[in-house]
């Protein structure tokens, strides 16, 4: 009888690298602008079986900096909604802000809409 040999190795790659600048919005206020700086990072995983390795795609994490006189006064508690240049929709917290560059590092609650 053969065995099942499975395994895989799991790694992360930069995907996409959207910068430009946005309005940031609180419900459907909206806090002002900013320029931005994310970085979409995917996992990946290659699975090894006795048939062969393939590569499967995972979930997608996206952080980023944020910049300009609103960041520094974002919100640190609760969901805010950064809308792109180019239209799409990203919700996320703020991780931390520092008041006298108007610098927030942010981490979004998931992907893009």
């Amino acid at each position: 009888m053969g065995r099942c040999y499975n395994a895989s190795v799991q790694n992360y790659r930069i995907v996409e690298i959207p910068t430009g600048t946005g309005e940031v919005w609180k419900g459907t206020k909206v806090l002002g602008k900013v320029d931005y700086r994310l970085i979409v990072q995917q996992e990946f995983a290659t699975v090894h079986t006795l048939a062969g390795s393939r590569e499967t795609s995972g979930q997608k994490s996206v952080t980023g900096w944020l910049t300009g006189e609103v960041a520094s006064s974002l919100p640190d508690n609760g969901m805010l909604t950064l809308r792109l240049t180019d239209g799409r929709k990203l919700g996320f917290f703020v991780k931390y802000a520092d008041l006298s560059s108007g610098y927030a590092e942010v981490v979004a609650t998931g992907g893009f809409h």
